[in-house]
């Protein structure tokens, strides 16, 4: 219900469909670097621009009520990113590089966690983190799916300081944390 309620805010909201069953899924720490590199490799090679395109067709092809506004919307997301002043290469790799920073972090704790809460968490932001690299190199405007599991990270970060027992070593987390999230903004 509060999936299809924030959908009628806005239609990019429908991505959290996915969030329940992928949040459950049981993936080891191989698994989601494995998932991550691939993500991150598709992004690079530029493939998701003519799927998308091949996507288009498909919304235009099928019909109903919706798809000539999705089918617009589509194709000015896959054009605007190339009206962008920054060098999309550049803000997509220092956007990479500070997402991918935390991930050791996140994983190592994995095992001393032992939740399957975290687990849920751990999918939620590794997904979070596909959207980002197979989308963000075909529009910028993609990188709003991710802004719905942005507040996972903060659970996360919280899971990992609350287990740490050593002070010394919960002030270094917090430090890194710290730091990470002031290179978040």
């Amino acid at each position: 219900i509060s999936v299809i309620i924030a959908t009628l805010i806005h239609n990019s909201a429908v991505v959290l469909v996915l969030a329940y069953p992928i949040f459950y899924l049981k993936i080891n720490n191989k698994a989601t670097v494995l998932i991550i590199v691939l993500s991150l490799l598709i992004g690079i090679s530029g493939v998701m621009n003519p799927l998308l395109s091949k996507f288009q067709f498909l919304i235009e092809g099928f019909g109903g009520v919706d798809s000539e506004r999705i089918s617009g919307k589509l194709d000015t997301y896959t054009t605007e990113a190339s009206a962008s002043k920054i060098d999309s290469k550049v803000a997509f790799l220092i956007s990479a590089l500070r997402r991918i920073i935390i991930l050791p972090v996140i994983l190592y704790f994995r095992k001393d966690l032992q939740s399957a809460v975290y687990n849920g968490y751990v999918n939620l932001f590794t997904f979070s983190n596909v959207i980002f690299f197979t989308l963000s190199q075909v529009s910028i405007v993609f990188v709003r799916f991710t802004s719905y599991f942005t507040v996972i990270e903060i659970l996360i970060i919280a899971s990992v300081i609350r287990v740490q027992k050593d002070k010394r070593k919960r002030f270094l987390l917090l430090l890194f944390f710290a730091v990470y999230m002031a290179s978040r903004l």
